[in-house]
């Protein structure tokens, strides 16, 4: 597993409000076990922790207050990044690195479109199911749940790929999959999206602290600095990228 999202929700006070949420997704069969846990305030504070067995400080997001943070472990402590600064800085290290890569996303063999393949169940909830390369509703690739019970569920992660494709700067409106990706992410709470599955959902209240950031929010030239140690790889909870297509089914 390469680097996840730690999510960012600009966008997802659209849902009324509710109770308090907390989510968790897993990963299956993966080679490293993977828990990524949502937590959603009735107010619109956010926060996303993705945990991996072995590692002992998680990635996380933090939306607070209207702004949204990545919070990085570092050696010396957390180092919290506003996700519009990263998302500049990432744009510019792209283009340093290749001032046509946005050109070479655009000229890219597209990958197979999402077909929808009826509905499937999972951990009791009902979703549509879409895959790609008409492959069978066995193992679809994204589940989505139109229930409204998960509605701030589902805006949380509408808004976490939209920033995440937010984070390749002005190339994502090129790559027509991401719209497709966010079309239906828009439509509803995802029960499955790539490798992860969602688990359980909780309502409850969430200690306000949950949402407090760790540290004061870094520097502009802290945030380049990181993006540079990154050689301009976006930081992402959410893969920024949609599952690959995978050849039909004979």
């Amino acid at each position: 597993m390469k680097m996840w999202a730690l999510f960012a929700a600009s966008a997802a006070l659209a849902a009324p409000a509710r109770a308090d949420m907390t989510a968790t997704y897993t990963m299956p069969g993966a080679g490293v076990p993977m828990t990524m846990t949502i937590q959603i305030a009735s107010n619109g504070d956010l926060r996303g922790d993705m945990t991996m067995t072995g590692v002992n400080k998680p990635m996380m997001i933090i939306r607070h207050q209207g702004r949204v943070y990545f919070v990085i472990p570092e050696p010396d402590g957390p180092l919290v990044a506003d996700v519009e600064e990263m998302a500049a800085a990432a744009e510019e290290e792209m283009r340093k690195a290749d001032p046509h890569f946005c050109e070479q996303i655009a000229k890219a063999p597209p990958l197979a479109a999402l077909v929808s393949q009826g509905q499937v169940t999972i951990a009791g909830r009902t979703g549509d199911a879409y895959s790609s390369g008409g492959r069978s509703p066995g193992s679809p690739d994204v589940v989505i749940s139109r229930d409204p019970a998960l509605a701030p569920l589902g805006a949380a992660m509408a808004a976490q790929f939209r920033s995440s494709t937010k984070m390749m700067g002005s190339c994502a409106p090129g790559a027509t999959v991401f719209a497709q990706m966010q079309a239906l992410l828009d439509k509803g709470a995802p029960l499955k999206f790539g490798p992860m599955t969602l688990e359980k959902v909780e309502e409850g209240r969430v200690d306000p602290s949950r949402f407090v950031l760790p540290a004061a929010p870094a520097t502009h030239e802290q945030i380049r600095t990181l993006m540079q140690g990154k050689k301009g790889q976006p930081i992402t909870v959410l893969p920024a990228q949609p599952p690959k297509a995978r050849p039909p089914a004979p």
